[in-house]
């Protein structure tokens, strides 16, 4: 990842390369008195040919895999910034992820 764009206290946005390649976006908005929503959005493409045969097959999988690994960032970023993390969800065009009981 390498930071392409900071609006200060709102806005966060990278490039990233590699296995996957496009743009995040995080956004940062208030959601109360001491409490903020952290969303993270990003387009990307697949860069490996085997990824993009296989990903009709395996799109679940890699969704799957893709919100373990954000739900870790989460988890370090809550413990980095000394605060409490309250849920994580994720949403795709395939299928809502989350931590929630019931809600999957």
């Amino acid at each position: 990842m390498r930071t392409t764009r900071v609006a200060r206290a709102r806005e966060l946005e990278a490039t990233a390369s590699g296995d996957l390649q496009g743009i995040g976006l995080w956004l940062i908005e208030a959601e109360g008195p001491h409490a903020v929503r952290l969303t993270y959005r990003w387009d990307v493409e697949l860069r490996r040919p085997w990824m993009r045969l296989l990903a009709p097959l395996l799109r679940s999988v890699f969704a799957r895999r893709h919100f373990a690994l954000m739900a870790g960032g989460a988890a370090g970023l809550a413990r980095q910034l000394g605060c409490r993390l309250s849920q994580r969800e994720e949403w795709s065009a395939i299928n809502r992820l989350t931590d929630e009981p019931g809600a999957s």
